[in-house]
């Protein structure tokens, strides 16, 4: 395929380029033999202070002529913010001004700037720049795909100790811290056990950390492992005596010495420090590697929406664990809902994976289990989710003295929820939920697709607004001087699938649709658990969704009321 270059355009071209360096007084030159041998634009000269000079290069991209704009390379320049480890400069910062469309000469004068700032005026720098840290740890050339959690680790006033990171794999070298000790400047043992729920594994590895006045020198592996030998020798030692003893023991000649190094770091804003840790493999061989550390707190999960915290105090009952409810379930988890119950009683096969949350992992396990462990991956601050495999309302498998006792337990499980949610799917069970939720005085949240995904509803059951139940009536029956209750899509063609027989029935539908249906009913379960504050209020009862039709694929939502129909058993028993 034969594409135009940007310079091929006529928007832009290389000698307008070299032009207007020349017009700026900026002596770059087009590397000929770059561009004549790869069709890439890169321009070399020197960046000037007074008389100091540092060569760099202004690299185009292929979409410059769309205003994208050039950057700058300059693997010398003498400055402590804003380069990266291979020389690139971030030229996007206030003082410098916005970078959309930014041209040659116009990026090798804020690379000037950039450096006389840092040389005569930081002051000046930290008050105009992006209030954005840089902080070091961006720089290590980490091993692909590893990953070290630790989650809410935190060794502040400590300096040195053990500690234990139990594996998924180990190359890559994916894992998650599970234990910390200190021996200096005292004895303590700190409880990181809840990282298993994050990235831990069945493979525990030893090591030892230490921490530092600044961050280890060099970027890749093997330079930080120099550094560590000739400045923490006694560490190296230690973790490797113990990677000896642990193959021994083990029979395992893979198990590699591990150590850490704390050092303070800037962020999460600029001029704010936290403490950063970098983690040395040392295989067998001697090969070495760096894991990328990945440090999780509670107060990071709210940084992206932190209209959201209140959430955390929620705890939100779910009956129904399948193609509707799993997306909807993750999404509460993700939204920061702190406690759930999942109540389902159905196993998670292989022909759900196209609609459902989970994936091939879990086939064969329990959906409320599966599920279960997969919002705690989302959330690992979850204070809890607890587990139901029974169908509610339903006779079960067990023996019949135990169906009304299990059906009692779930009710118990749901009874100190601040919101229950009937994804079920089923009329009985959702009249079933509606019954027990006016008994608690607790609302539903009830939601269903129709026939092939084409459409849906979400309603709200509160003190004064219908059921599931109502919902029925009010479509065979309108409630005087209430408007008729929106009609929603159905596919005419639908048909069931009856993958596991007669007594397992399903439809067809695509999963995008179902999540549709399902980000419009955490978006009202939200609405419910917030109440108006941080978060919209709800000012409607009922939410008719319609995805499609046999023409066209157009989603639209009708808010509506629904008040408690008067022939309505559940509510006005």
């Amino acid at each position: 395929m034969v594409r135009r270059r940007w310079w091929e355009t006529g928007e832009r071209s290389i000698e307008d380029e070299a032009a207007a360096f020349v017009a700026a007084g900026l002596a770059f030159q087009l590397d000929q033999g770059l561009f004549a041998a790869n069709q890439v634009v890169v321009f070399r000269g020197d960046l000037r202070l007074g008389d100091r000079r540092v060569a760099a290069e202004v690299r185009y991209p292929p979409a410059y002529a769309d205003d994208e704009p050039v950057v700058v390379y300059a693997p010398d320049l003498p400055i402590g913010r804003h380069r990266g480890r291979d020389g690139l400069l971030c030229l996007d910062h206030p003082v410098l001004g916005e970078t959309s469309g930014m041209g040659g000469p116009e990026a090798v004068t804020r690379a000037e700037r950039l450096w006389w700032l840092w040389d005569n005026d930081r002051a000046q720098l930290g008050e105009e720049e992006a209030p954005a840290p840089d902080p070091r740890a961006n720089q290590y050339l980490h091993d692909e795909s590893s990953a070290v959690t630790l989650r809410d680790v935190d060794v502040s006033g400590l300096d040195e100790g053990n500690m234990r990171v139990n594996l998924v794999s180990l190359r890559p070298f994916r894992g998650g811290v599970t234990f910390v000790s200190a021996t200096a400047p005292r004895q303590r043992d700190l409880a990181v056990e809840a990282n298993r729920a994050v990235l831990g594994g069945n493979l525990p590895v030893g090591g030892f950390w230490r921490r530092g006045a600044r961050a280890p020198e060099g970027f890749d592996a093997p330079a930080v492992y120099s550094w560590a030998r000739a400045n923490a020798a006694d560490l190296l030692e230690q973790a490797t005596n113990l990677a000896e003893v642990d193959r021994g023991l083990r029979h395992m000649a893979e198990i590699p010495a591990l150590v850490g190094f704390v050092y303070p770091d800037e962020g999460p804003g600029r001029g704010e420090v936290h403490d950063q840790w970098l983690f040395l493999v040392v295989e067998h061989d001697n090969s070495v590697s760096l894991p990328r550390p990945i440090l999780l707190s509670e107060d990071e999960r709210w940084v992206r929406q932190p209209q959201l915290r209140p959430l955390a105090d929620k705890k939100v009952g779910l009956i129904g664990a399948g193609a509707l409810g799993s997306p909807l379930a993750a999404s509460l988890a993700r939204a920061g809902v702190g406690s759930h119950v999942l109540v389902d009683h159905d196993l998670f096969l292989a022909g759900n994976r196209v609609r459902h949350e989970l994936d091939l992992a879990d086939v064969g396990n329990a959906k409320v289990g599966a599920l279960a462990s997969h919002m705690h991956r989302i959330d690992p601050w979850l204070t809890q989710v607890a587990i139901a495999s029974a169908r509610f309302g339903g006779a079960t498998s067990s023996s019949a003295a135990d169906v009304q006792r299990l059906d009692d337990r779930v009710a118990e499980m749901l009874a100190d929820c601040d919101l229950i949610v009937n994804a079920s799917a089923h009329t009985a069970t959702g009249y079933h939920v509606s019954r027990l939720a006016r008994h608690l005085g607790i609302d539903v949240v009830h939601t269903w697709v129709s026939a092939g995904a084409w459409g849906g509803r979400v309603l709200v059951q509160s003190s004064d607004s219908g059921c599931a139940l109502c919902l029925a009536w009010a479509q065979v029956e309108p409630v005087a001087g209430v408007d008729r209750v929106p009609e929603v899509a159905d596919d005419p063609d639908v048909r069931e699938v009856l993958e596991r027989g007669c007594g397992d029935p399903t439809f067809t539908g695509p999963g995008f649709e179902l999540l549709d249906a399902a980000a419009a009913a955490a978006r009202v379960v939200v609405q419910c658990l917030l109440g108006g504050d941080g978060y919209p209020a709800r000012d409607f009862d009922l939410v008719t969704l319609n995805f499609r039709d046999r023409t066209s694929a157009r989603p639209s939502a009708v808010y509506s009321a629904l008040p408690i129909h008067p022939k309505c058993s559940i509510c006005n028993g």
